[in-house]
């Protein structure tokens, strides 16, 4: 594991809080009422819509306690020409100096938003009245349910 990339940005960043969902739910151990995320593949879409809008803010990728797989962005983080680092710190502590923070429904993006922070929660393919992320609900957070949506939040919010 290269220790350069666990880091905290002294600069201005935008915050990606990741979630395990690939970790935690299989298709043996799910209800047809939960919806399944891949992480990997909307933080491959986002990093996608910042190198599409030429946004060279640095992003900074905070885990879940939860997470085992520290490395499934390894990838993503080697074929984007962004400035990406992995951080071990709490995420809390993290979206103070967030210029926005994106996640998918972790209650993360409420406790930003409620502190004023700008929050992003992308969840591709659902209904809004699926989303169970309060903070969308109550519009203190951006939804954003298409890869359509994500890029125009992001374009009209930076």
């Amino acid at each position: 594991m290269n220790n350069s990339r666990y880091v905290v940005l002294k600069e201005e960043y935008i915050l990606f809080a990741s979630q395990p969902f690939s970790e935690i739910f299989t298709k043996k151990n799910i209800s047809a009422d939960v919806n399944i995320f891949n992480e990997v593949k909307i933080f491959s879409e986002f990093i996608n819509v910042l190198e599409n809008l030429e946004i060279k803010i640095p992003i900074l990728i905070s885990f879940h306690p939860r997470e085992k797989k520290r490395d499934k962005y390894n990838n993503i983080i080697k074929k984007s020409k962004l400035k990406i680092k992995i951080t071990e710190k709490d995420t809390v502590d993290l979206f103070n100096n967030a210029i926005f923070v994106i996640g998918i429904n972790t209650m993360i993006l409420f406790q930003a938003a409620i502190s004023g922070k700008k929050a992003i929660s992308y969840q591709p393919d659902i209904k809004k009245k699926k989303d169970p992320l309060i903070s969308n609900n109550l519009k203190l957070s951006f939804p954003a349910y298409s890869y359509t949506e994500l890029k125009k939040i992001i374009k009209n919010e930076i």
